[in-house]
Parts: C-alpha cells; sequence; structure tokens
C-alpha cells in the first residue's frame, strides 16, 4: 500500500503514582530525554531512573529496590502495540532489576479504566502505567473522569513510533492533497479506519 505522508507520530510514556516520587519533573522537564527506539541504553536509563530515585521517609522504602514484582498496568488488551511495547520492557528490566516486572492488562474505557486502577493503588513504586494519547484526549471525551491527571507522575517517555496514513494500491490517490481531492469528488463515500475517536490516528 503506497503511503501518502507521514501523519503523525506516537508515544508512549511511563507513569507512577504522583506520591511515590520516583521522576523529577518539577521543572516541566522529566529527567530523561526522549528516544525513537527501546535500545540497551533507554532501558539502563529507565533501571537507573527507579534505582536512584528519592528515598521517601517511609519504613517501607529502607530497603532496597525492587524487593519484589513490580506491576505495569497496560490499559490495553494483549496483542496490540503498547502490550507489545510494555512486554519488551518489562522482559528487560525484569533482567537488569533482578525481579519479575509483570504485565497486567486492563482494557476498557478508552484506557481509564487502567488509569484509574494505578492512580488508586498504594503509592509503593511498585506499580506502574503505560500511558498513551488518552491520558490528554480523555478529558474532552468524557463528562467525568475516574481519576485526576495530577494523581500520576510522568518517569519517562518509553518509545515512540511513526503513523502513517496509507490507502489501497487500487486508490488514484497517491498523496494527501490527490486524496483530499478525491474525498470532495465522492463525497459521502469514502471511509477511513481508526483505534477510535480520540486517539492520535483519528482526524475527530
Amino acid at each position: 500500500m503506497p503511503s501518502p505522508s507521514l501523519r503523525r507520530a506516537g508515544k508512549l510514556l511511563l507513569f507512577t503514582r504522583s506520591t511515590d516520587r520516583l521522576s523529577d519533573c518539577s521543572s516541566g522537564e522529566c529527567r530523561l530525554k526522549t528516544a525513537i527506539i527501546i535500545d540497551r541504553r533507554r532501558l539502563v536509563a529507565l533501571a537507573a531512573t527507579f534505582a536512584l530515585a528519592p528515598t521517601v521517609s517511609r519504613p517501607t522504602f529502607a530497603q532496597a529496590w525492587p524487593s519484589r514484582p513490580v506491576r505495569v498496568v497496560v490499559p490495553y488488551a494483549p496483542g496490540g502495540s503498547t502490550d507489545t511495547v510494555a512486554r519488551i520492557a518489562a522482559d528487560r528490566l525484569s533482567r537488569t532489576w533482578g525481579q519479575q516486572v509483570v504485565i497486567e492488562n486492563k482494557p476498557g474505557a478508552g484506557t481509564n479504566i487502567g488509569a484509574a486502577a494505578v492512580a488508586s493503588s498504594d503509592p509503593d513504586r511498585y506499580t506502574m502505567f503505560i500511558g498513551t494519547s488518552f491520558l490528554a484526549t480523555s478529558r474532552l471525551l468524557y463528562r467525568s473522569l475516574p481519576y485526576a491527571i495530577s494523581d500520576l507522575a510522568p518517569v519517562t517517555l518509553v518509545c515512540t513510533f511513526p503513523l502513517l496514513m496509507v490507502v489501497p494500491n487500487s486508490s488514484p490517490a497517491k498523496s494527501v492533497a490527490e486524496f483530499i481531492a478525491f474525498a470532495r469528488e465522492k463525497k459521502g463515500k469514502v471511509t477511513f479506519a481508526s483505534p477510535g475517536v480520540g486517539t492520535v490516528p483519528s482526524p475527530h
């Protein structure tokens, strides 16, 4: 399928409870900078972020971290791109930390079920959340949310990936301009597919 144009870039970010103090984002910039793919350097940096996180004056944090399995909540069903990236990262972090990183899929309600589960979890540094663009768009799509965005603290950007606008080989449109002209000519007869309203690829 030819691709008329590269449309946008999607991003996956790792969040934790805002009171976990795992990130250094007070200036609006997380301590870890962006990267294009998950590679060895990114995973090492991500592991160091947690290992060197500020100590909270609670008896629970007196021991070395992590001392037990870490849970990563993915707000989508297994098998999708977000789930795949999370499992790749979890496998490498398990080896780096010496503790199992467990993926827990909590799909539904446009990622709000998963986000709410993490936002209401115990702030013990053992529950993480893979966030997507829905964290920005959900507040515009729903009258109320079961969590506040301030309940979650960003830890790092996990990865970015390209999103392409594609058409069938049989389409007469070979560019975005040609597709727009074609859609205007065939008004009401052109269809499109996207992951859903509110997602980054969706034109809504």
